[in-house]
């Protein structure tokens, strides 16, 4: 096997993978109810902004988020 076929089998590989996982969480997000993925959301989004600005966050809650007020 040279080098472009094993290139070729990779990807193959790695697509099909991703295939698979796509399917996996299509599978999950279908099976959970609309409020546990709004509560999951808002749970990354607070972990985005903590990230990326830390010293934001408070503001950031008090003004986006919906239990906050």
């Amino acid at each position: 096997m040279d080098y472009q076929e094993y290139k070729q089998f990779l990807n193959q590989k790695l697509a099909e993978k991703v295939q698979c996982e796509l399917a996996d969480f299509r599978e999950d997000i279908l099976s959970k109810s609309s409020q546990e993925i709004h509560d999951t959301a808002n749970q990354i989004i607070i972990i985005v902004a903590w990230v990326f600005n830390a010293n934001q966050l408070p503001d950031f809650i008090f003004n986006f988020l919906p239990w906050s007020k």
